[in-house]
């Protein structure tokens, strides 16, 4: 019968602990440049790299147009669903 033995690894003296700083999600130094990427992700030019984002971006600004257009009356559906529509997407 043969014994196996097991050598500890080596274990460094910090660890679970992180050199860097723990950031808020909320921090301006993020938020900053992520509203600012996200305006700019909303040009059609950016959008028409991306077919399947380009065809939610065009539908979403027709269902808003549909939704102003049932604000004045004018539409056949119900303008809470419009709204929710335009919302979703």
């Amino acid at each position: 019968m043969t014994q196996q033995t097991q050598t500890p690894l080596h274990r460094p003296d910090n660890l679970g602990q992180s050199r860097t700083a723990v950031r808020s999600m909320f921090d301006p130094s993020l938020v900053k440049p992520a509203v600012i990427d996200s305006f700019r992700k909303l040009a059609p030019r950016t959008q028409l790299r991306n077919p399947v984002m380009f065809c939610v971006y065009v539908g979403s600004i027709l269902t808003t147009v549909l939704w102003i257009a049932a604000l004045a009356g004018q539409a056949e559906a119900p303008q809470g669903f419009i709204l929710a529509i335009a919302l979703w997407l």
